[in-house]
């Protein structure tokens, strides 16, 4: 037995509703979204009485604006509002039933079927239930869920039937009209695919519309390119960082144009620089001495920023992987000093060890006794049971959940550019750069720099990590020994050769020996040169 109807739902009327009577009964009018009017079937007490809710508000009966179809005792929904549409649809689920007992169509096949006229908000809704049970970080899931929804509205996809290619496709050209990076609509297609993915493998959707869609080419249009910092940039970065925080109680006052006819609001202080930073920090010594205790804790704050920079430049982790370092991670003594990173830290979802100098490492034990000695004095103060140890969840360092602003001002005091000549960015994630670009001039071979990035592809490595203005290749290429035996005979002739002797410059051994410190440059140079040239015969031949 096959039928249509609308759904009945009692709800709350508006508190503006008016009553009228009419032969059926009672019906209750208010004005709805944009002006129209709308109508309920009042609900009755059992003496004959409108009903309301605790609110005071009338309750009343109102129907679906689409229609269900019922087949047998299954119920669905046709999203249509005309009963002719209605009608067609109730067709398609009779048939489908008839098909089904004679199993011509399978249960999956069904189930299929039944999924492309759901609308799109539940599947949506069972998408972010999927991700979260498999166990992937709040910020992940609620970045792909926002996308999925806002493309989806784009695109006006209201059903799993109404996903194509075109819509998706005309969005992402709309974006790139509106002069959205190539990053953030990859973004987006990657999100829309994944969903569509989902719904492939929950048996939602029988084949991914959006699997042939290419990525835009985020290095054609690529809105931040970053940089590598100098050793010296390096230097004066870390000894403004540790001086900052002091310097800050020690800036001057900027007055107005005209002090008396301005209020105290727009008196500012002078931001620190380069150039006025120790003369800051001295004032701010003397701001505070009558304050030690502050003054030490701003001290330590200092020193540890310091050392979380420092951190970030030595073992190439990223913000969020330093920031959520434990103390539980870290091994500090030892033959092997170590990082046992997280696999939920770390952005490849991937546990990873990350070793560490012996400077580096002892600085930290440092920092972790200091922090100790903290908590044993404060635990002295309150009466508490002195700590032995800190917990092996207290974090590494105490860093805000953003790092750029304090980096940004860092940057400033250090008198560091934080966009150099060529527009290229000096931000946080630049000191990742900064590892990988010391790791190329150190003559690292690029497999060891790939591991110690955590990279899965060398090219990133190679190309987008290392900041080939700061790698001397030209001392590379002076230390290459002489070519002979093409024709040019103008040394020998000359005598030159001898004369070089004679008068005590480097023969040709010592000339290699004095170049062996460059040869690791080169050497690299060529790895990566090699590794791209065989690539592209592969892909010609």
């Amino acid at each position: 037995m096959a039928s249509l109807h609308r759904k009945t739902t009692t709800r709350a009327a508006p508190a503006d509703a008016t009553i009228e009577r009419t032969k059926t009964g009672m019906i209750a009018k208010w004005k709805g979204r944009g002006g129209r009017t709308r109508t309920g079937v009042v609900v009755l007490n059992a003496d004959g009485t409108p009903k309301r809710g605790p609110d005071g508000r009338l309750r009343v009966r109102t129907l679906s604006k689409t229609l269900y179809a019922k087949v047998g005792s299954a119920v669905s929904a046709t999203g249509c509002r005309d009963a002719d549409a209605a009608r067609f649809r109730l067709g398609e689920l009779v048939r489908r039933a008839e098909h089904r007992r004679a199993d011509i169509l399978t249960a999956a096949e069904a189930a299929t079927a039944d999924h492309q006229n759901t609308p799109l908000s539940a599947h949506i809704d069972a998408y972010k239930a999927s991700l979260s049970a498999k166990g992937v970080t709040p910020k992940h899931l609620k970045d792909q869920i926002s996308r999925v929804r806002r493309i989806a509205k784009a695109c006006a996809f209201d059903r799993l039937s109404a996903m194509t290619r075109t819509g998706l496709e005309r969005v992402l050209a709309q974006q790139a009209e509106s002069n959205i990076s190539p990053r953030t609509r990859n973004a987006s297609l990657g999100a829309m695919l994944a969903f569509a993915r989902w719904a492939v493998e929950s048996g939602r959707c029988v084949s991914n519309p959006f699997e042939r869609i290419g990525k835009a080419d985020e290095r054609a249009d690529r809105r931040v390119t970053r940089r590598a910092l100098t050793q010296d940039e390096i230097a004066r970065l870390l000894a403004a960082t540790r001086k900052r925080p002091i310097a800050e109680f020690g800036r001057e006052t900027e007055r107005p144009e005209n002090p008396g006819d301005a209020d105290a609001k727009q008196w500012t202080k002078a931001a620190l620089t380069a150039e006025t930073l120790d003369a800051a920090y001295e004032r701010g010594l003397v701001a505070l001495k009558d304050n030690p205790d502050l003054l030490t804790r701003l001290a330590r704050r200092g020193r540890e920023r310091a050392l979380l920079w420092r951190t970030m430049l030595q073992t190439g982790l990223r913000a969020n992987e330093t920031r959520t370092l434990t103390v539980a991670r870290c091994t500090l003594t030892g033959d092997k000093p170590h990082f046992a990173l997280a696999a939920a830290n770390a952005k490849n979802r991937q546990a990873a060890t990350i070793p560490l100098r012996p400077d580096l490492a002892a600085s930290l034990a440092d920092h972790v006794a200091e922090r100790l000695r903290i908590a044993q004095a404060e635990a002295r103060a309150e009466g508490l049971a002195i700590p032995m140890r800190l917990p092996p969840d207290a974090l590494l360092f105490d860093a805000p959940q953003k790092l750029s602003k304090g980096f940004n001002r860092d940057l400033e005091a250090a008198g560091v550019a934080k966009v150099d000549d060529r527009g290229r960015v000096a931000d946080v994630h630049a000191l990742r750069m900064t590892f990988a670009t010391m790791l190329s001039a150190a003559g690292v071979s690029l497999r060891t720099a790939q591991a110690c990035m955590r990279h899965s592809d060398p090219r990133l490595t190679a190309n987008t990590y290392t900041d080939l203005k700061l790698i001397d290749t030209a001392a590379a290429v002076d230390a290459l020994p002489p070519l002979t035996g093409d024709g040019d005979e103008r040394e020998s002739a000359t005598g030159t050769c001898d004369a070089t002797r004679e008068s005590g410059a480097p023969t040709l051994h010592q000339r290699l020996h004095h170049g062996r410190a460059f040869l690791g440059v080169f050497r690299h140079s060529l790895t990566i040169s090699t590794a791209i040239a065989c690539r592209s015969a592969q892909r010609g031949g």
